[in-house]
């Protein structure tokens, strides 16, 4: 079985725990890191490559639009799974999959397998 790496960076902490939680009770993903801003998440990559980052947009000091195209460019193989409020950002062209917040546990690890398995 392959384990899937995750990192996820969102400014909200409460969301951070939960998803974290969420993924910790998944026996193919393994969480690398959580952060709260793109800048730490930079930092963090260059360490310990994730297969996937889950990422908001909207964030302080560096926006999420930001932050995917630096990954995207420094490390084209990291898929990116946006998490957002935000309806109209899934046709942003560097983004691997989409979902919105309010998006069913289910939803999230069925698309994280997707992504990282199967494109």
């Amino acid at each position: 079985m392959r384990i899937i790496k995750i990192a996820i960076v969102d400014d909200h902490q409460l969301f951070l725990d939960g998803i974290s939680a969420l993924l910790s009770k998944e026996k193919n993903m393994a969480l690398l890191f959580s952060v709260n801003n793109a800048l730490d998440a930079l930092k963090k990559i260059k360490d310990d490559q994730p297969d996937l980052i889950i990422s908001d947009i909207s964030m302080p000091e560096m926006n999420g639009l930001e932050f995917i195209k630096i990954v995207k460019t420094e490390y084209p193989n990291i898929k990116i799974l946006v998490l957002s409020m935000f309806q109209n950002l899934n046709s942003f062209e560097d983004i691997d999959g989409f979902l919105l917040k309010e998006t069913d546990a289910s939803v999230l690890i069925d698309t994280i397998n997707e992504i990282v398995l199967h494109n």
